[in-house]
């Protein structure tokens, strides 16, 4: 959720990224698909919850609208081995350049859960969430092209 999920599928579906990597309505149906693949309580809570809430404390807004993570250099490595040379991806120009995979992608210490269920203290107050500001944008843009 952290690192592909909402820096990626969201924030492209949503046309929160400068270049929207993968095309929104491929980010759109990937989403539907994960939906429904997975059928996960907490993937799907997260997903809602994230996206509905008119208000968010401010971590959950930048998980969708920082750039992502680097790819892992690990994997480049394997991609190595398998006789091509690695390609740089447009998500390589992203955060934590410096960092080895394994502080770039360790695990948080507050679950995305913990951050959703925040309803705002001194430390993280709450902002207004503008994902569903940009959702209700696309709902707005869909029903002027039906009527």
């Amino acid at each position: 959720l952290r690192f592909a999920v909402l820096p990626v599928l969201v924030a492209s579906a949503l046309g929160l990224q400068q270049r929207a990597m993968p095309a929104q309505n491929t980010a759109w149906y990937l989403l539907c698909d994960l939906m429904a693949t997975l059928r996960s309580p907490h993937v799907l809570t997260v997903l809602a919850t994230s996206i509905l809430r008119p208000h968010v404390v401010e971590e959950v807004l930048q998980l969708v609208t920082l750039p992502p993570l680097r790819t892992p250099s690990a994997y480049h490595a394997i991609q190595a081995t398998w006789g091509s040379a690695a390609q740089p991806s447009v998500f390589d120009v992203g955060r934590g350049d410096a960092d080895s995979d394994e502080v770039l992608y360790a695990a948080s210490p507050v679950p995305i859960m913990a951050l959703l269920e925040s309803r705002g203290s001194a430390g993280r107050p709450l902002i207004r969430n503008k994902l569903l500001d940009a959702l209700e944008e696309k709902l707005q843009s869909l029903q002027g092209l039906g009527g």
